[in-house]
């Protein structure tokens, strides 16, 4: 296998070349036999380059057909229209493909593939309006179907072992069969392979035993971790490995410990939040540095049947890149799925922070001790004794339920209630936060802050508390008002409260909101922010 690899220089001419690239991958060989292997390195257009390789090409189809990376960057950059302004466009108008057309077209190729590849408009409005057969008329045909019939058919499987051997045959017999409804007929004969009965309980349990974690398995022998699930045996076969860790964060976490470089995992910031304080996987203190592994859930719609859409995570994850800009934390997000790729992505960003910082580090990996694999192992996962003690940190049921992942756990394994038992209820919380906050305490507590505002968001049971027993007056009479009076926000004033504010998202989430408002709602917003930058929410192209 090892030998076989060293032929490549790269893991993508190696995978194109027979099967020894998924045994590699499926017994955990890859980073051993690719060691070798200089990862490609993907090309980065500037726009110069673009302008020039657009120059290259006559038509928009040309230039993707010949140049698909220039094409692609065009497209991500927003610079496609503008680089083709000399190009013909080749799409013709409604109407244009009449019969006589169609036909005359048709003459220009030999067989029917060769026009539907190269002139696909022209054949696609033949097979709408049924001149198919007379336009192609003087064409060959590469494959007479005409010659399966059901006799044919039948005597040609006999020539076969299986259905996977026939349909590989490639010579139109197979898909006369599908077509036709004579498979089952046509296959009687043959073997089929008997994929549950290959994959019993030991060998599903052995063969699990080779990986570290349900990703890597269900990637590397997705039919041996699809019969575990169907069988009932998935849980018993996975019990040795890491749960509730990705594969790249399991990946991220074992580097980082073998570096010696201190961190902390699901970092929130509290003023980075959608609804409630966002976590980040990793945080390293030393180097401010905030890391996420992005798995394909973040690009692509998932399949799982409780997955989340991709828009939520995208959104979080621009909620994130943004909040990071904002606290000035440097920001690596990860999507490599080699665990050689994704090790590189950390070191080399560290690598970078350093240098940034005057000298250069070498990094080298250590191997893990038996107590750091034993917390490897665990990561994740938690056990009732676990989830007791963190739900004993809450006074309240609400205030433990909004804060810890562990309520979801204790749900999911019956331990709500044992866990509970120290704790007020949501109503006995507000049954309680009524009895405490009397008028004495409530005109005391606000008697500590200058405006409404900031006493509401301090303490909101005291603050409730008065509006709703109409103390409210009485009990903010020394405040000052920050509400201004109706008429009061001219354009004047308007304009003097933007000039305080360099963008438009400061000011719109600052005390002056009334005036960003107002400006919005009578058309001064562009001339009151002539002055200010754009924050741009869209992430910098590498």
């Amino acid at each position: 296998m090892i030998e076989s690899a060293k032929n490549f220089d790269s893991i993508q001419k190696w995978r194109k070349v027979g099967n020894a690239y998924s045994v590699a991958l499926k017994h955990g060989w890859l980073n051993e036999a690719t060691a070798h292997m200089v990862p490609k390195k993907r090309k980065i257009w500037t726009y110069e380059e673009l302008v020039s390789e657009a120059q290259k090409f006559k038509s928009l189809k040309e230039w993707r057909t010949e140049s698909k990376s220039s094409y692609s960057a065009a497209t991500k950059k927003g610079v496609l229209n503008a680089l083709t302004q000399h190009m013909v466009r080749l799409i013709k108008p409604n109407g244009y493909w009449t019969k006589e057309r169609v036909i005359e077209d048709a003459k220009n190729y030999n067989s029917r593939s060769e026009w539907r590849n190269k002139s696909s408009a022209a054949a696609t409005m033949a097979k709408r309006n049924g001149w198919y057969e007379e336009a192609t008329s003087h064409m060959l045909l590469l494959v007479d179907h005409s010659k399966w019939t059901k006799n044919a058919v039948l005597a040609e499987a006999k020539n076969y072992a299986s259905r996977s051997d026939w349909s590989n045959s490639k010579n139109g017999s197979y898909g006369a069969a599908l077509r036709n409804g004579w498979l089952e007929e046509a296959a009687l004969h043959m073997t089929k392979p008997d994929m549950a009965r290959k994959w019993t309980k030991s060998k599903v349990i052995e063969d699990a035993k080779k990986y570290e974690t349900r990703g890597e398995w269900h990637k590397a022998s997705g039919h041996a971790a699809h019969i575990a699930i169907k069988r009932g045996w998935h849980d018993e076969a996975t019990a040795h490995m890491h749960r509730v860790y990705s594969f790249g964060e399991m990946t991220i976490y074992k580097l980082l410990t073998q570096l010696d470089i201190s961190f902390e995992v699901q970092k929130r910031f509290k003023e980075i939040k959608s609804k409630y304080p966002l976590p980040f996987d990793f945080y390293l203190q030393d180097f401010n540095l905030v890391i996420e592994y992005q798995g394909s859930q973040h690009f692509f719609e998932t399949t799982r049947k409780f997955g989340e859409n991709l828009a939520s995570i995208q959104s979080r994850d621009q909620i994130k890149l943004q909040g990071a800009a904002e606290l000035k934390l440097n920001y690596l997000a990860v999507s490599k799925t080699l665990e050689r790729d994704i090790e590189d992505a950390v070191i080399s960003k560290i690598q970078s922070l350093k240098s940034c910082d005057g000298f250069q580090a070498e990094y080298k990996k250590r191997p893990l001790t038996p107590e750091e694999t034993q917390i490897l192992k665990s990561l994740g996962t938690f056990t009732k004794e676990q989830v007791l003690l963190d739900a004993k940190k809450y006074k309240t049921y609400p205030e433990w339920r909004s804060n810890s992942p562990t309520f979801q756990v204790a749900i999911k394994n019956g331990w709500l209630e044992e866990c509970k038992m120290h704790m007020l209820s949501e109503f006995e919380t507000r049954s309680q936060a009524k009895l405490v906050w009397t008028k004495e305490k409530v005109i005391e507590d606000a008697s500590k802050h200058t405006s409404r505002s900031s006493w509401k968001n301090a303490n909101p049971p005291a603050y409730s508390s008065a509006r709703k027993r109409g103390w409210l007056d009485e009990a903010t009479a020394h405040m000052t008002r920050l509400v201004k009076p109706n008429g009061y926000w001219s354009k004047e004033k308007v304009i003097a409260s933007a000039l305080k504010f360099q963008n438009r998202t400061s000011w719109m989430r600052s005390q002056d909101s009334a005036a960003y408002n107002v400006a919005r709602k009578n058309g001064w917003l562009e001339e009151a922010c002539l002055h200010m930058s754009w924050l741009s929410t869209k992430p910098k192209n590498k």
